[in-house]
């Protein structure tokens, strides 16, 4: 991951071999999608459906690891071995928390990275460390 980064693209950088003009259709994709999933979350998980809530979170895995944003609460983790037949602990609740706000950080400093200067494609060392 580059130094101070709370993301890496190293993923992407290597499927298309560092096209930038390939790679910033699908973070802009990221960047509109994945809050999205992640209000698709705390719904279920306020509305106390597991299911749902294990369903959501499954899908913003992908988003998370191509992005390769880590989950310091582990929260996607403990969701993948949520019983759906239990209640949603506070716990979880609370690991949710923190990991909203890792991935609300992460996509603004992606989106301040690349879509907040006038030559987008003037950054690609930061997106990519030697």
């Amino acid at each position: 991951m580059p130094e101070g980064k709370q993301y890496d693209l190293y993923f992407l950088n290597d499927y298309f071999d560092n096209d930038m003009q390939a790679i910033y259709p699908i973070l802009k994709m990221y960047l509109e999608e994945t809050p999205k999933e992640l209000s698709t979350i705390e719904s279920c998980l306020q509305n106390n459906n597991p299911a749902a809530a294990k369903a959501a979170t499954h899908k913003i895995k992908t988003n998370i690891s191509m992005l390769s944003i880590r989950d310091q609460s582990n929260f996607v983790n403990d969701m993948h071995h949520l019983n759906v037949t239990e209640e949603i602990s506070d716990g979880i609740r609370l690991q949710f928390r923190d990991f909203k706000s890792t991935v609300l950080s992460a996509l603004q400093e992606m989106k301040s990275d690349f879509f907040e200067k006038q030559d987008i494609g003037a950054d690609n060392a930061a997106t990519h460390p030697e």
